[in-house]
């Protein structure tokens, strides 16, 4: 899990150093799967009564969404 959560914000950051948005998009795509990743793990855990909070998995929620948001501006026309 915090292999997952640590790869989130790093391919964000390793994107913008890139010199084109098509760059940009596939390094926000690998931090998308990041997030599924640890979705799944979230899910594991509840499973094996783990303490995932509602808390822990809306902010999860949202950063998918702003992610999803980010790349969605980023698609060419």
């Amino acid at each position: 899990m915090r292999r997952a959560v640590v790869s989130i914000p790093a391919n964000i950051a390793e994107g913008f150093g890139r010199k084109s948005k098509k760059e940009l998009r596939n390094f926000l795509y690998i931090a998308s799967g990041s997030i599924f990743e640890l979705d799944t793990h979230f899910v594991i855990g509840k499973r094996l009564n783990y303490p995932i909070t509602d808390e822990i998995e809306n902010t999860l929620k949202t950063v998918r969404k702003t992610l999803f948001g980010l790349i969605s501006s980023l698609k060419e026309t």
